[in-house]
């Protein structure tokens, strides 16, 4: 478990960053394939360590996503809400383009 609690801010900020650009990454094929469906929300309370890590390769930021304290997991949730959020963003643009090419 982590010890000190909630890592600082800029590397939260830095976490989110990562993960908007991953959904942005992935979300851009089922745009190339013109498919809003293409792309699954990612259970991010199911990644472990190494898929945290190739997406942020921060130790302390890992140790505390995966420590299963109770600040952790309302993490989670929370980062949960805006993966989902930002699919459903690009999945919307999708279909809007694909509306305005008909």
């Amino acid at each position: 478990m982590v010890e000190n609690g909630i890592p600082p801010v800029e590397k939260m900020s830095a976490l989110i960053t990562a993960l908007k650009l991953y959904v942005e990454g992935n979300s851009e094929l089922s745009g190339a394939c013109r498919s809003p469906h293409a792309f699954d929300v990612p259970i991010l309370g199911c990644w472990d360590a190494l898929d945290w890590y190739g997406l942020v390769p921060d130790v302390e930021v890992v140790a505390y996503l995966i420590s299963g304290s109770k600040e952790s997991r309302r993490s989670l949730r929370s980062l949960q809400s805006f993966v989902q959020w930002q699919v459903q963003s690009d999945v919307d643009q999708v279909c809007e383009k694909i509306r305005m090419g008909n």
